[in-house]
């Protein structure tokens, strides 16, 4: 069910473009930790300033992280690699050579769908500890628990994303059509989300949230330990789980162009 050979030639394909992503929000996150410190920094040297507005200047900050740059930066990695990983080879015709090593379908849907996957998770695993450096080292005030729980809704989230990707790219023998749902549904859910926050100035807006799985991951829920979270992040693994043996089981069955 897994090829490591093929696994190897999918990271030696995929592992710069991995990295450019992954520097790039450690780079994101540092940079809006450093003023978190900062602006905590300042509030503590006032007269009449506490501890707790740094907190929650610190909260605000890595809620405009986690709701913009750790959405927007992975969704490109994810739609380009998954349309990569399967479609785009199909298209190609490139697959033909992989399918002659002899490998089964399985195998090679299953290990494009764990590096995939996989690669979500290292590259938040990676931010996370970068961001706990950070905090260790400075003694910024942001509850570990809170941090480490906004960083395990953000991978759920982008393996919910990156299922509905895969599926697409598992589905279609073009990269045009795989490209179009397979980043067409996420932008979808991203403008949708952003038009819901504008309820406030025509309530129509307010229902754009139910049509968007970023609705799921609420960092105001998550910073508050509230009791949503739990069932969100139930949904969002349940929609990854769904979303990948989905696209397993359609390219084992389906008509390939070899």
């Amino acid at each position: 069910m897994f090829s490591n050979t093929l696994f190897k030639k999918t990271l030696k394909d995929n592992y710069k473009f991995w990295l450019f992503v992954t520097l790039g929000l450690s780079v994101m996150l540092l940079i809006l930790m450093m003023a978190a410190n900062s602006f905590a920094g300042r509030m503590s040297e006032r007269p009449g300033g506490s501890e707790g507005a740094g907190a929650f200047g610190a909260n605000m900050i890595l809620e405009q992280f986690y709701t913009m740059f750790a959405m927007l930066l992975p969704l490109i990695y994810i739609v380009i690699t998954a349309n990569k990983l399967i479609a785009a080879q199909v298209d190609r015709g490139s697959l033909s050579f992989v399918m002659a090593k002899p490998l089964k379908r399985n195998q090679v849907s299953m290990t494009q769908g764990l590096f995939l996957s996989g690669s979500i998770v290292a590259m938040f695993s990676v931010v996370t500890l970068v961001g706990l450096a950070f905090i260790g080292a400075t003694g910024l005030d942001i509850e570990i628990g809170a941090f480490l729980l906004l960083n395990l809704g953000i991978v759920l989230f982008h393996l919910a994303i990156s299922g509905i990707s895969y599926l697409a790219s598992c589905v279609f023998n073009l990269s045009s059509k795989s490209l179009l749902i397979g980043a067409g549904i996420p932008v979808f859910f991203f403008i949708a989300n952003l038009l819901s926050n504008f309820s406030s100035l025509a309530e129509i807006m307010g229902y754009f949230k139910y049509a968007s799985l970023n609705t799921l991951y609420n960092t105001a829920d998550i910073l508050a330990y509230s009791g949503n979270m739990i069932w969100q992040f139930l949904i969002l693994f349940a929609v990854a789980a769904g979303c990948y043996a989905a696209g397993v089981m359609y390219f084992k069955r389906k008509d390939l162009p070899l």
